[in-house]
């Protein structure tokens, strides 16, 4: 099992991303990464709504998690944990 290792996502190297698997969290306005790999995803992503499977989420609320294989790395992971505000983002994170 992999060391965990929490860093902000302006933080991260491409040797990081290239190597291990990745949590994302955050929105389209506060992760850059989201931004950077947006067009991998399984969703359509906005600053302010996001669209899976044809259906539109506009709502402040409304909070997306999916795993898709790294982009960088098909041998790892990149977990998306995402939506509309930040605020309801990180409400839902509770370990």
């Amino acid at each position: 099992m992999e060391n965990i290792k929490i860093v902000p996502d302006s933080s991260l190297t491409n040797d990081d991303v290239e190597n291990y698997s990745i949590l994302l969290f955050g929105t389209y306005n506060s992760n850059n990464l989201i931004k950077q790999f947006k067009n991998e995803f399984p969703i359509e992503l906005s600053g302010t709504q996001f669209v899976f499977r044809k259906n539109e989420y506009e709502n402040k609320k409304d909070i997306i998690t999916f795993v898709i294989p790294n982009p960088r790395n098909k041998k790892k992971y990149m977990l998306v944990h995402t939506g509309n505000s930040e605020k309801f983002v990180s409400q839902k994170l509770k370990f």
